[in-house]
């Protein structure tokens, strides 16, 4: 008869299954294992004669479990141990906030919770991770509560959260990753973000993001959002201190992040008028016509602006991103995410915010008509083989290079031209700003009765006096509105005339049509 082992068998193979039966790669798996010895053993003392610890096991006695891991914690707290590694632990219910009696708890190294299960209610509140904390594979089957917690940096990618989950005020002071997580029902109320990745996150709940605050880059890219996602400002909530979290940042911290301040000013001020910032975030891949905006403030993107005339409009993070990429650059898919931003809006009835996605669409569809001109990096996998020739001469290259940058500077003046002035869509953009400008319609309509009345003083070497600049607007303006037409100059002005008409009268239309 085989001897039972006096000491816990689970070892890092066991961990790799437990990971891959969630869902987690073979570089994922090497990736959140960084720390653990290929030949790791627990070793710990077995429990009720099985071949794992009171810490792997199954089924254990709550209470028991509670005491030997208020033991297991102070002696990794006590100890050397280069991290808190509770890697595959299986937690009944548990409250961390408990593990001290001052209800100061802090991780001082980094923690690891890879492949952890939690069967019942957890609540982290207020604990502090003063290094990185590792909750990678991690299944939390109950209602999980983060509230009020500090991270320094964290990665929950393909965590499972089955229930209720809140990180309501808390605070990520570096990097935070969601990549692939699962969500029920969660909540980041007044949650403060440096950086995050939510990528091929999964929102099956409701996710509230009220009065959240994302200081810098933040993907929300490729989501599947089948709940709801709310993104909203509110004035009268409590909003999260972004002093103390400037003053919780350490010296270093605060020597690299110096250029944020200044943002982070910006954000208070935006939240106390009950507006959060989006100017970060991207949103490329995500099924956005399921998330409500409300008082939220987006980049903008400034043509220019004379008294009333609206040549500003919405810029989303992802096309702002683009203009720092090499050619070509993909348009479409940024025209895309704005169409359903503007369906979005337009299904809630917020037509005049719909109308500046309409115009950031038709942006890119014009910027697509364009010939993208070329970049030298990617001329040089044409000249690999020439490059491997040791017989090629420097002279012969510098006139290659000079020719190159001659193509170059020809696509740069043929494509502004043409998404500028030689397409219908430039002047559609032109005159009426993609028919969302009614004001910049008016406006060359009056320029160009202006033009022509003065157009036939001069023709006629008339003197500019106050009569016949007043009898040529008048034979303008009646020429304009196709009432009257006797000179050459009187049919062009009627034909551009009726051109500038349809398009303030589109703009008035789509105007009137949403009220």
């Amino acid at each position: 008869m085989s001897r039972k082992p006096t000491r816990c068998t689970y070892n890092r193979q066991t961990l790799e299954a437990i990971l891959r039966e969630r869902k987690l790669d073979d570089f994922e798996i090497r990736s959140a294992l960084y720390y653990l010895p290929e030949d790791y053993v627990c070793g710990k003392e077995t429990y009720n004669d099985g071949v794992f610890c009171i810490f792997h096991v199954e089924l254990k006695d709550d209470s028991e479990f509670k005491s030997r891991f208020q033991e297991e914690f102070e002696r990794m707290q006590a100890e050397q141990d280069r991290l808190f590694d509770f890697s595959g632990f299986i937690f009944p219910k548990i409250d961390f906030s408990l593990l001290t009696p001052a209800f100061s708890v802090i991780f001082n190294k980094p923690a690891s919770f890879v492949g952890a299960t939690f069967r019942g209610e957890t609540s982290f509140l207020g604990v502090t991770f003063q290094e990185i904390a590792h909750f990678d594979g991690t299944k939390f089957e109950e209602n999980a509560s983060f509230t009020g917690v500090t991270f320094k940096e964290a990665i929950f990618d393909r965590t499972t959260f089955r229930k209720e989950t809140s990180f309501a005020m808390a605070v990520f002071q570096k990097n935070v990753s969601f990549e692939m997580a699962e969500f029920q029902d969660v909540s980041f109320f007044g949650t403060i973000f440096m950086r995050a990745s939510f990528g091929g996150a999964r929102f099956r709940g409701e996710a509230d993001f009220a009065n959240s605050v994302f200081v810098d880059n933040i993907r929300f890219s490729y989501t599947d959002v089948t709940g709801q996602v709310k993104f909203i400002g509110n004035p009268y909530a409590q909003e999260p201190d972004l002093d103390e979290f400037w003053e919780e940042l350490n010296e270093e911290q605060r020597r690299q992040q110096e250029s944020t301040r200044e943002r982070l000013h910006r954000l208070k001020m935006l939240l106390k008028m009950g507006e959060i910032s989006l100017e970060t975030l991207s949103f490329i891949g995500t099924e956005v016509s399921k998330i409500e905006f409300l008082n939220v403030k987006w980049n903008e993107k400034r043509f220019f602006r004379i008294g009333p005339l609206k040549l500003s409009r919405v810029a989303l993070y992802d096309e702002l991103a683009l203009y720092g990429t090499l050619p070509p650059r993909d348009y479409g898919t940024v025209a895309a995410l704005y169409r359903d931003l503007r369906h979005n809006y337009e299904r809630r009835l917020r037509y005049p915010e719909a109308g500046d996605f309409y115009i950031g669409e038709m942006e890119m569809r014009r910027l697509q008509t364009s010939i993208q001109v070329p970049s030298l990096a990617e001329d040089t996998t044409q000249s690999n083989k020439e490059k491997k020739e040791e017989s090629r001469s420097l002279w012969r290259r510098k006139i290659c290079d000079l020719k190159w940058q001659s193509v170059q500077k020809v696509y740069a003046v043929w494509s502004w031209l043409r998404r500028n002035l030689l397409s219908p869509i430039a002047w559609y953009r032109n005159l009426s700003l993609y028919g969302e400008s009614y004001t910049l319609a008016a406006s060359w309509a009056v320029g160009a009765i202006l033009f022509f009345a003065i157009l036939r003083v001069t023709l006629n070497m008339q003197t500019l006096t106050p009569s016949n600049l007043f009898n040529s607007l008048t034979r303008s303006f009646l020429a304009f509105f196709q009432l009257s037409s006797e000179t050459l100059p009187d049919y062009a002005e009627r034909v551009l005339g009726a051109f500038l008409l349809g398009m303030l009268f589109i703009a008035l239309k789509r105007r009137f049509e949403r009220h």
